[in-house]
């Protein structure tokens, strides 16, 4: 069967989180599309000079950069500016639609949805909207209302009604580069000189590392080393801290700490090897940790409007994850909760069985395959 030419346009940006999960969608697709002989045309609407253009041309993928002002939920003086931003970024959203008539938008969340959602529903172009959260950021709620179709990164129950009405569940896709060939724990160790032996412990405290995460592992690195590999993904501002700690370790146990910035290369591969994960609870991080099915320590964000406290909680609610108070926790809680988790045989048992049915592996191919049946090109 000959099928017409598909047009998609990807719309995020303001962080890896809003733009990794489309890059996975947009790989979903074209392999689907490739298997139905469906020709497909992709491009992406982001923010412009940002750094989001160099993560998606690097794809191969056509990118247009707009103007947008963001939805704050405190004062600001750039609150004076935004509305001018966003009428820009809506009127160059029109022109970029009418130019490029996608057959449907996929919005993913952030401040650059707003004007591509009005333009969007101006042209009566169809939206899908995939919201990663338990509770829905503004920008999807705003889609939501403009008549976007919802794919919903945890089970639909826990959400809004109005919200449930035009939904499905689909997860939270996985990056591509996390799943791809992974080192065993034979070759890990001989890559990064790892003692084969001990259980590894991986922090992981997001793109820009976590002040308090750092912390809790600087007052107990001594301690932990004795026992475990520790991997720690430290962020920039206190690398060179962590590096100087490193040094004045005992030089038994100098090897068993392996700090970075950020992992950028076999953070897969870590993921997978790794005995236990202490990690906050943005939904990309807590989505690979349940995708590899590991033990993990959550230590939420306790501002930020609460939703990694929510993400947090629903993975406690479900004990599949031992959560960690910020305002509370010290070195020593730390440390005992290290201890437990890594021998509790029943939480790895659990988590085996009720991870894949809260956070499905193949998110972005449920995603692309319901965008080919919504825009009625299955066979």
């Amino acid at each position: 069967m000959q099928h017409r030419n598909l047009r998609i346009a990807f719309v995020g940006g303001g962080s890896v989180g809003h733009i990794a999960p489309n890059i996975a969608v947009i790989d979903a697709l074209y392999k689907k599309t490739k298997k139905e002989k469906i020709p497909l045309s992709v491009y992406y609407i982001g923010r412009r000079n940002t750094f989001e253009r160099g993560i998606v041309e690097k794809e191969n993928i056509h990118y247009y950069g707009i103007f947008t002002g963001k939805l704050r939920r405190y004062w600001d003086v750039r609150h004076l500016s935004d509305p001018f931003l966003i009428a820009i970024g809506f009127f160059q959203s029109l022109f970029i639609l009418l130019y490029a008539r996608p057959d449907m938008v996929f919005l993913k969340g952030g401040f650059v949805t707003v004007p591509v959602a009005l333009a969007c529903k101006l042209l009566f172009v169809p939206m899908m909207a995939h919201e990663s959260d338990i509770e829905p950021g503004m920008a999807n709620k705003l889609a939501c209302k403009l008549g976007a179709y919802m794919a919903l990164g945890f089970n639909t129950s826990l959400y809004p009604t109005s919200i449930q009405k035009k939904s499905f569940f689909s997860g939270n896709p996985i990056r591509p580069d996390i799943t791809g060939k992974l080192l065993d724990r034979k070759q890990l160790s001989k890559k990064y000189n790892l003692d084969s032996k001990l259980p590894i412990v991986l922090f992981i405290g997001g793109s820009q590392g976590s002040a308090k995460m750092n912390s809790l592992l600087e007052s107990i690195l001594p301690k932990l080393t004795k026992k475990f590999v520790v991997i720690h993904s430290v962020g920039k501002n206190d690398y060179g801290h962590f590096e100087g700690l490193k040094k004045d370790l005992d030089s038994k146990y100098i090897q068993n700490y392996v700090v970075y910035p950020y992992i950028e290369h076999d953070l897969g591969s870590f993921l997978q090897n790794a005995s236990l994960i202490v990690s906050r609870a943005g939904v990309g991080g807590i989505t690979e940790i349940m995708y590899f099915k590991k033990p993990s320590i959550i230590i939420p964000i306790s501002s930020n409007g609460g939703h990694q406290v929510t993400n947090a909680n629903y993975l406690a609610k479900n004990k599949i994850a031992s959560v960690l108070d910020e305002n509370v926790a010290d070195g020593t809680m730390l440390y005992r909760e290290i201890e437990f988790v890594i021998s509790n045989r029943g939480l790895k048992d659990r988590i085996t069985k009720v991870a894949p049915t809260l956070f499905p592996s193949n998110s972005a191919q449920i995603i692309s395959d319901e965008i080919i049946r919504y825009l009625g090109y299955s066979n």
